[in-house]
C-alpha cells in the first residue's frame, strides 16, 4: 500500500499516481492508496479523481487513521483488471465496519463528487435534489471577504466582520475596523462586496451529536453595508428571482444542510470552505417569489428576533422547524425521504 500525503503541489500528486498505475498496468496488478479525504471533494483534486475511478474497486473512508492526524483519509483499491461500473464504499472508523453500499460510476460524475459514507436510499434522495432544476452558480457569483485582517482597528469609521460574527439568520458584534480612506479608489471586489448580498461563514462547523451533521450558517445583507474579511463568504444572486432572504433560509436549512455534508463534502469532517466552486454546486428550485415569501416572512421574524437584547432562545429554534418544513415542500420530497435525513442527522 502506498501512501500519499496532501501537498499544494496536485501536479507531483497526479504524477506520482500516474506513475504507480502505470507500472501496475503492465503487471496486471492492484494499486491501495491511502491519500487525503479530500481527493475525494476539492476541485482541485478533481482530474486525478476521474483518472481513478473507472478502475476503483473499493474505497474506505478510515477517517483519522493516523495518531495525532488533524485530516480524514480513505483508502482506494485500484485494479487494472476491474470492469463492473460500480465501487464498493465502505466505512471504517474507531475498528468499526460500517454498512457497504455499491455506488455506480456514474454517480460521482453526475455528482462531480466522490461519495462514500452513504446509504442506497441517501444516494437516491441526493440524484433526485441534484436534478430539481437549478444550482446556485446559475443564480448567483461567490467572494471571499476582503484581505484586510492586519488593518482593522479597535476603532475607525467603517465597522468590518469575520466569519465567528456570523450567525444564523444574523450577526454578533464586528471584528474591528477600517477608516474610510481604505475605501478610496474603489476597486472591483469593493464595489461586488458593496451590494446585497448572502453572507456566510467560510469555514463550515461541523457537529459531532446527536450524529455527525454539518451547520451551514447564513444571514442577509439587503442593503449592500456589511463589509466583511476573508473568513466570510458574499454571495450575490444575479436571478431576479430569488432574494437574499430567501438563499439564506435554503443555505440554513436542515435538507441542504444534509445534501452539502453528504454530496459536496462527501461526509467530511474538516477543510470544508463554502467558497464558490462549493456554494454553487448547492440545488435550488425553481419557484417563483409567492412561494418562496413563506420562508421569507419566517426568516424576517428570525432576523428581527436576532437584533434583540433578551432574545427568546426557542424563538428562532420553532421557526427554523417551520421552515424546514417548508424547505422540504419546495423540494417536494415524500415523507419517507424526509425520515431519511432525519434519521441520518439524528433527529426525529
Amino acid at each position: 500500500m502506498l501512501h500519499l500525503k496532501q501537498t499544494e503541489n496536485m501536479n507531483s500528486a497526479a504524477l506520482f499516481i500516474d506513475t504507480a498505475k502505470n507500472r501496475l498496468m503492465k503487471l496486471d496488478g492492484v494499486l491501495a492508496l491511502i491519500v487525503p479525504k479530500s481527493l475525494l471533494f476539492v476541485e482541485k483534486w478533481h482530474g486525478l479523481m476521474f483518472a481513478l475511478l473507472e478502475k476503483t474497486q473499493v474505497l474506505i473512508d478510515v477517517g483519522k487513521a493516523f495518531k495525532d492526524a488533524k485530516l480524514e483519509q480513505v483508502i482506494f483499491v485500484y485494479d487494472t483488471l476491474y470492469t463492473k461500473n460500480f465501487y464498493t464504499a465502505h466505512k471504517f472508523v474507531n475498528e468499526t465496519w460500517g454498512t457497504a453500499t455499491c455506488i455506480q460510476h456514474t454517480y460521482p460524475d453526475q455528482l462531480q463528487t466522490w461519495i462514500c459514507d452513504v446509504s442506497p436510499e441517501e444516494i437516491q434522495l441526493g440524484l433526485k435534489l441534484n436534478r430539481i432544476g437549478m444550482f446556485m452558480q446559475d443564480i448567483s457569483e461567490t467572494k471571499r471577504g476582503l484581505s484586510w485582517q492586519s488593518s482593522l482597528r479597535e476603532s475607525g469609521d467603517i465597522p468590518v466582520i469575520g466569519g465567528d460574527n456570523i450567525i444564523r439568520y444574523g450577526t454578533n458584534n464586528i471584528k474591528g475596523f477600517v477608516n474610510s480612506e481604505k475605501l478610496d479608489p474603489p476597486t472591483k471586489k469593493l464595489e461586488f462586496l458593496q451590494q446585497p448580498k448572502v453572507m456566510s461563514q467560510r469555514i463550515i462547523a461541523h457537529i459531532e451529536e446527536p450524529k455527525p451533521h454539518i451547520k451551514i450558517a447564513a444571514t442577509a445583507d439587503q442593503i449592500g453595508d456589511v463589509l466583511s474579511v476573508d473568513t466570510v463568504i458574499n454571495t450575490v444572486l444575479t436571478h431576479e428571482n430569488f432574494t437574499p432572504v430567501f438563499i439564506s433560509a435554503i443555505l440554513n436549512s436542515e435538507l441542504i444542510n444534509w445534501y452539502a455534508h453528504k454530496f459536496i463534502f462527501s461526509s467530511a469532517i474538516r477543510t470544508m470552505d463554502l467558497d464558490n466552486y462549493y456554494i454553487g454546486k448547492i440545488p435550488i428550485p425553481m419557484v417563483t417569489l409567492e412561494e418562496q415569501q413563506p420562508i421569507v416572512d419566517l426568516a424576517e421574524q428570525i432576523i428581527e428576533a436576532t437584533k434583540q437584547e433578551n432574545l427568546e432562545i426557542d424563538m428562532p429554534a420553532e421557526k427554523e422547524e417551520q421552515i424546514d418544513k417548508l424547505v422540504y415542500d419546495l423540494y417536494g420530497l415524500l415523507e419517507e425521504e424526509i425520515e431519511v435525513v432525519k434519521s441520518v442527522i439524528g433527529k426525529k
